[in-house]
């Protein structure tokens, strides 16, 4: 139940928190959101939609990473989470991030197959560029990111078991630091 709870305060607390930021300084955000979180928790995904300018995309259906299932299994995982946070919605899901920043051989197919238009996982570069499909250029859109500004290896300190994801937690002044120095 306490491991529960805690995948229970973003929903609960942190998006009304982020919804009230945005709203007052007149920003407009993307929220990708595992299809199962929004199956959980409804209310923030109606918080969101209320807040009449965010876009919803997904981070598939369980936050299985795409290189552990089979094409079969990780096209009805995305197909899932697409048709539900579309329903839950009332938008068209045209973007994607994947668990953990990684991808299977068939992911960009995929993607493309079910009208995924963009995804945020690439690396290789610090603007938007549109993905090279088998050697040609494609209408796929790579938004690039970078771990600098993610906040899970900062905040993951090794208390998620089987996985130890990093090392200790680190301090909120620390954070501020690393993410304004960056900007």
């Amino acid at each position: 139940p306490i491991t529960l709870s805690q995948g229970t305060y973003g929903p609960r607390m942190g998006v009304p928190r982020i919804l009230r930021l945005l709203d007052k300084y007149d920003l407009k955000a993307s929220f990708y959101i595992p299809a199962i979180s929004a199956e959980r928790h409804p209310y923030a995904v109606e918080q969101i939609v209320a807040a009449g300018r965010h876009e919803i995309g997904t981070h598939g259906y369980t936050h299985a990473r795409p290189d552990a299932l089979s094409p079969e299994q990780e096209e009805e995982d995305l197909a899932k989470s697409i048709d539900i946070l579309q329903r839950m919605s009332g938008q068209k899901i045209r973007g994607y991030i994947s668990a953990a920043w990684e991808y299977s051989p068939s992911t960009v197919r995929i993607l493309r197959k079910l009208g995924i238009e963009f995804a945020s996982d690439f690396m290789d570069e610090d603007i938007p560029y549109y993905l090279q499909v088998d050697g040609q250029s494609s209408d796929f859109l790579a938004l690039p990111v970078s771990w600098t500004l993610d906040d899970a290896p900062l905040y993951w300190f090794g208390l998620l078991p089987p996985t130890d994801y990093g090392g200790p937690y680190a301090e909120p002044s620390r954070v501020f630091e690393l993410w304004s120095s960056e900007f």
